[in-house]
């Protein structure tokens, strides 16, 4: 299934960056689309994302065919331009076919390529009305949740961010109402008990359960919980 995205700038770039956080090599990646789309701008940020602080200036290959850089994970990453690409035969002396095989390759221009390679992810990125905005269509396998995603943080204001992390309490099996618990009465942000009570409804209304017992835990588990982080707290203190 095809899935489509208005993109800005901070958007393509985020979405890049949370492509590059879950991507694993050997993975082949085709950014399609007209000069000047935002091709190389995507290419930067994921390879940019994978180097963290080790990061290099990204510059088109456009001239070069095939730039390569390396993460600190010990990944190759390949960022190669076909655009002035004139035999398929020469993707041999570049040795761009060998690459594909073990490293992460970001290939422009994917047209020039005499077959797409089993298994890659396809981004197109075209123009749109708005001169500020693009377009972004993506054909593989979890494209609308990376897409979701992208838009949430970016919304969030965390633009910047490839990665979150989720606190999963150590994977110790629990009462269902607990990660409600953990994200509505966590001690770090307050939350209104209006939008409280909306997303217990909410909760409910998706998982099926009975609404008295639930509540009844969810109180219960609150008290719990808060006890729990004063107990932590306070031993750490007399320690």
């Amino acid at each position: 299934m095809n899935t489509r995205l208005i993109a800005t700038d901070t958007l393509t770039a985020a979405l890049a960056r949370m492509l590059a956080a879950q991507i694993a090599p050997p993975a082949t990646i085709l950014l399609d689309g007209p000069v000047g789309a935002g091709k190389t701008h995507f290419a930067r940020a994921f390879i940019r994302a994978r180097q963290g602080d080790a990061a290099e200036d990204v510059p088109s290959p456009t001239f070069t065919l095939v730039q390569t850089y390396d993460d600190p994970m010990g990944t190759q990453i390949w960022h190669a331009d076909l655009y002035r690409l004139t035999d398929p035969s020469e993707l041999t002396e570049l040795g761009l076919n060998e690459a594909m095989e073990d490293a992460i390759c970001l290939i422009e221009w994917p047209e020039r390529l005499e077959r797409v390679p089993p298994g890659a992810i396809i981004i197109a990125i075209g123009a749109d009305p708005d001169p500020d905005l693009r377009r972004i269509d993506m054909a593989f396998p979890g494209a609308d949740r990376l897409a979701a995603r992208a838009t949430f943080v970016v919304a969030a204001g965390h633009g910047d961010a490839p990665l979150g992390l989720l606190d999963y309490q150590d994977a110790v099996a629990a009462h269902p109402a607990y990660d409600l618990v953990s994200a509505l009465q966590d001690a770090r942000r307050d939350v209104d008990p209006t939008t409280e009570q909306a997303q217990i409804a909410r909760y409910l209304a998706a998982t099926g359960l009975a609404e008295a017992p639930f509540r009844a835990a969810y109180a219960l588990i609150g008290a719990q919980r808060a006890l729990r982080i004063l107990g932590v707290f306070a031993r750490l203190a007399i320690r």
